[in-house]
Parts: structure tokens; C-alpha cells; sequence
């Protein structure tokens, strides 16, 4: 029930996100800069969205009590934010658009979102000192967001150039996350 409390407040983050994003409609007339302004702008409405949603939903929550942690429910959000995003594009576009977002998309921002988590985690037991790791954490994905969206908009790399480096992000995120858990309190040593 947890993990699918996350799920349903990324999906919920894409309201704030498609409200706020609506003041940005000009910004990507304006040339190479322009898009640059648009998607690095989109990249962080996004993350700010799922990241204050996230946050919100484990405030007072005991199953948050170790680092790898914050990179789950993190990720899950993250799935639940793609799976709206990719199913108003769907409707608005058409199947094969859906289905292209369903892979890429999806894995985008569960990489995104794992590394908020990353800082969300260590922030975890820092009270009020946690603010500027989640700040960071915040700016890290919004900055990688923001780097994808423009690196597909601008055509710099080619849609297989983009996800070989979201698969990339994906195999730091799964090495942090073995780091993290060799050092849990709650693994056996037998697993």
C-alpha cells in the first residue's frame, strides 16, 4: 500500500506540473536558447512537482528509515508521474506515441526521480540541516530532466544515443542502491 501511495502522488504531480507549465508556452520560440530556456524550465516544474508530492506523502511515515529508501519511493513516484504523462499523450497524439513514451519516458523519469531520492534519502535524519541535500537532489534531476528534454527537442542526439544514456543513469542509480543496501540494518547477511 505504500509503494502504491507513491505511485498515485507522482501521477497526482502532473496536475501542478501541466498548470505551471502552461506559463511557459512562448519561451520555445526564441531559438536554440529559447529551448534551452523551455526544457531545462520544464525539466524543473516536473521534478519540483513529484519531489513536493513525494516529500508530502512520507511526512510522519515509519517505513522511511533508511537511505535506500528515499531512491524507492522516489522511483515509484516517478512511475506514477510517466504513467499519467504517457497516457494524456497517448490521447492527445495517438498509440505509436503512447508506446515510444512507454519505454523511454518511463525509464527517464524513474532514473530522474531515483536521483532525487538519492539526496532525499541522506536528507532523511537531518531535520531541518536535510533542506539543502533535498534542494540539490531537487536541482540534480531537474538539471538531467532538463538535459534530456533538450538533447530530444534539438535532435543533438538521436532517440538511441538518449536512452543509452538513461540506461546509463539507470546502472548508477542500481549501483548506489547495492551500495546502500550492503550497509542496511534490515538485509541478512545470508541474502
Amino acid at each position: 500500500m505504500l509503494l502504491l501511495r507513491f505511485f498515485l502522488l507522482g501521477g497526482l504531480a502532473v496536475v501542478p506540473a501541466l498548470f505551471l507549465q502552461d506559463f511557459l508556452g512562448p519561451l520555445g520560440r526564441a531559438g536554440l536558447s529559447g529551448i534551452a530556456v523551455l526544457t531545462f524550465s520544464v525539466g524543473l516544474i516536473e521534478e519540483l512537482s513529484k519531489s513536493a508530492l513525494i516529500i508530502a506523502g512520507a511526512v510522519q511515515e515509519k517505513e522511511f528509515n533508511e537511505n535506500l529508501d528515499g531512491i524507492i519511493y522516489a522511483i515509484t513516484g516517478g512511475l506514477g508521474f510517466a504513467a499519467v504523462e504517457n497516457l494524456l499523450y497517448t490521447l492527445a497524439f495517438d498509440i505509436s506515441v503512447g508506446l515510444m513514451r512507454a519505454i523511454i519516458t518511463t525509464l527517464a523519469h524513474a532514473a530522474f526521480s531515483g536521483c532525487f531520492g538519492y539526496f532525499w534519502g541522506l536528507a532523511r535524519d537531518r531535520g531541518i540541516g536535510g533542506i539543502p541535500l533535498i534542494v540539490l537532489g531537487i536541482l540534480v534531476a531537474a538539471f538531467l530532466h532538463g538535459a534530456y528534454n533538450f538533447l530530444l527537442l534539438t535532435g543533438f542526439l538521436d532517440i538511441l544515443e538518449v536512452f543509452l544514456l538513461i540506461v546509463f543513469l539507470h546502472a548508477v542509480l542500481a549501483i548506489i542502491m547495492a551500495v546502500l543496501r550492503e550497509g542496511s540494518p534490515f538485509v541478512d547477511d545470508a541474502d
